[in-house]
């Protein structure tokens, strides 16, 4: 008996509880509709990517971007890998149709137009080889991705020692300023403490002077009557 080959099961887009479009093939159990469900239950906002194992030979994946997630049923051995291009697969055609409209839009809103897109997806991924290039080219996309946020993690760490040397720059500065303030309040201190020493020796010599001065006089007048002087 030939082996079965690994195949999409069961699709879904979903905003947190609310269903907006599902496509289960004819295998698949009604069950299987009711589960997801309570898979979404289980799924946080905050989180990328979950796989979650299914009776034994099944697996639930699902991704979440911009709150709205996309979830596929895969058999077991179907590759985590070609699971998640399907899913980031149904994400841009879902978005491109749709955008904003999937935050506010009622349950099964975009069910009988999308459900078709999730059926041909589904039998994309499924039965053509050029998938493996759509897997390839999600590759390639995820690496450029990972290049652009290296690049500007790199770009933010030098902005950021740039910021700590300026923050060096400005403080050094500032201290300069502060010696400057005080150089200069120095300066005036000494300024006026000379004009005042000079003032003292001034009025110190001054009075000498007129001491000398006065004890000529006092010779020249024949003693302190002055007597000659006033003849």
């Amino acid at each position: 008996m030939a082996t079965r080959t690994p195949r999409v099961l069961y699709a879904l887009v979903a905003r947190q509880v609310n269903v907006l479009a599902e496509f289960m093939a004819d295998e698949v159990h009604f069950q299987v509709s009711q589960i997801v469900r309570m898979v979404l239950r289980q799924i946080s906002v905050h989180d990328q990517e979950k796989s979650l194992e299914y009776a034994e030979d099944y697996f639930f994946h699902c991704i979440i971007r911009e709150g709205i997630s996309f979830v596929c049923l895969t058999d077991k051995d179907f590759s985590f890998r070609k699971a998640r291009a399907f899913l980031e697969d149904v994400r841009s055609e879902f978005m491109g149709a749709y955008g904003d409209q999937a935050h506010t839009a009622h349950t099964f809103a975009f069910n009988a137009e999308f459900a078709p897109v999730l059926q041909g997806r589904i039998t994309f991924f499924n039965t053509d080889k050029s998938a493996e290039q759509s897997m390839d080219k999600l590759g390639i996309t995820q690496q450029k991705i990972n290049a652009t946020i290296d690049q500007m993690q790199t770009n933010i760490e030098s902005v950021l020692e740039r910021g700590e040397k300026l923050d060096l720059l400005v403080e050094k500065t500032e201290q300069l300023d502060q010696a400057a303030f005080k150089f200069e309040r120095s300066a005036k201190e000494l300024k006026q403490a000379i004009y005042c020493k000079r003032i003292k020796t001034m009025a110190c010599v001054s009075c000498v002077l007129l001491v000398v001065l006065f004890f000529i006089a006092v010779l020249a007048c024949g003693g302190l009557s002055f007597k000659e002087c006033k003849n």
